[in-house]
């Protein structure tokens, strides 16, 4: 997820401006995240809620809920994104760790 998000900041700056070189700057003036960013923890925030549930509650509402308070956060920037990816990873964490490993 972390590098799907470093792509979508690494690329922004080249999204309408097409580039055919791969020789440019990973961080340059002006990458931002973009709505794929979004979606992408949207999803993720999605699957994590749905997998708790037990998979019991309808995951494309859940999404919907999701992509709703995200988008409601007008004020996004790379603070608020910090944050939320700080949330998933404890999140991605505690659900690894309460797994049952399966040994072969």
């Amino acid at each position: 997820m972390y590098g799907a998000i470093i792509g979508d900041i690494v690329g922004s700056i080249y999204e309408r401006n097409n580039i055919k070189t791969k020789d440019f700057g990973l961080f340059g003036r002006g990458c931002c995240f973009t709505d794929d960013t979004v979606m992408t923890c949207a999803v993720a925030s999605a699957l994590m809620i749905w997998k708790k549930s037990s998979k019991s509650m309808d995951l494309y509402q859940i999404f919907v809920n999701e992509m709703q308070n995200l988008l409601s956060y007008h004020f996004w920037n790379l603070k608020t994104l910090k944050a939320l990816l700080e949330t998933l990873s404890q999140s991605v964490g505690t659900a690894t760790q309460s797994e049952p490993s399966q040994a072969a």
